[in-house]
């Protein structure tokens, strides 16, 4: 695993959070931490729309398609429902 030698946080977890808005910065060809946040992310602000002020983040679909996760959106956007 490689480390941020300052820090000693795992690369993944820093591009995780440098990347969360722009994932295809990242270099990653699979599922990985910034995967997860970036669509978490996402997912939670379209939730809570209304609670946020400013442009949403959007989902960057080709990044999905390079990492093979855009099928799974539909079922992670069911996991992520909030009952009313």
């Amino acid at each position: 695993m490689l480390l941020y030698p300052t820090w000693g946080v795992p690369v993944q977890t820093l591009e995780a959070i440098a990347y969360h808005h722009s994932p295809g910065k990242c270099t990653a060809t699979s599922f990985n931490p910034g995967t997860a946040v970036h669509v978490a992310n996402v997912l939670d602000h379209e939730q809570h729309s209304r609670q946020h002020v400013g442009a949403l983040p959007t989902l960057h679909l080709d990044y999905l398609d390079r990492v093979q996760c855009r099928e799974h959106l539909d079922d992670w956007r069911k996991l992520c429902q909030v009952e009313k």
